[in-house]
């Protein structure tokens, strides 16, 4: 015949004994970071390093302002007297002139004098004959003066040394006037040995004469070479 209706359910049975364990299951994705946790206790310190390589020199800074003058030192003992000096005032000096009436020779002519005044060692004339040659015995810078007194025509007159006229040509004096006193001055270094002469360097001759002096020479030593 037809299946019956099923019947109500039967009571339930007792649990069976747990099966075996399954295999593991896919790992799941990371969880988020968890949050940083306190700072752990400071380590202690450790040893000290070798000492480095000096470094280079730095510039060199500014001056300093400069500082307080310091107090005078002890005066120094005297050092000693020095050696005596030259003594001063005149060294050598003479004068030499003529009374007599006398013609020069233009160009070059030389002045006669037979008279000889004051004079020392360093000066040197021969008045006997009349010499024209004033000689120095004493190097050094002398003053020389002289004074023509002439009658006839205007006249050039002027110092040589040793027949020469030009290293003396500011001994060199002129009288434009006929019969007018012709006076001259100079200073001149001279060395011994040296020979002076009163020259009329005019293109004509001119007479020299007096009353009185006629022509004259004075020198005067002032100081050595």
């Amino acid at each position: 015949g037809a299946t019956g209706a099923t019947g109500p359910a039967g009571v339930t049975g007792a649990s069976g004994a747990t099966g075996a364990t399954g295999p593991a299951g896919v790992t799941g994705a990371s969880g988020a970071t968890g949050a940083t946790g306190p700072a752990g206790v400071t380590g202690a310190s450790g040893a000290t390093g070798a000492t480095g390589p000096q470094g280079d020199p730095g510039l060199q800074g500014d001056p300093g302002p400069q500082g307080i003058a310091g107090n005078d030192g002890v005066l120094g003992a005297t050092g000693p007297e020095g050696p005596t000096g030259p003594s001063g005032g005149i060294f050598e000096y003479g004068y030499i002139y003529c009374t007599a009436c006398q013609t020069i020779r233009k160009n070059n002519g030389t002045v006669q004098f037979e008279q000889t005044g004051p004079i020392t060692s360093g000066i040197i004339h021969n008045d006997t004959t009349g010499s024209d040659l004033i000689q120095i015995g004493s190097s050094g810078y002398y003053m020389v003066e002289y004074s023509i007194s002439a009658c006839s025509n205007p006249n050039r007159f002027q110092i040589f040394v040793n027949g020469d006229g030009n290293r003396t040509t500011n001994s060199l004096y002129v009288s434009q006037a006929s019969g007018a006193l012709n006076q001259g001055r100079t200073i001149l270094p001279l060395q011994s040995g040296d020979v002076l002469t009163l020259v009329n360097t005019d293109n004509d001759d001119v007479i020299i004469q007096g009353p009185g002096i006629s022509a004259s020479v004075l020198l005067i030593k002032l100081s050595n070479l």
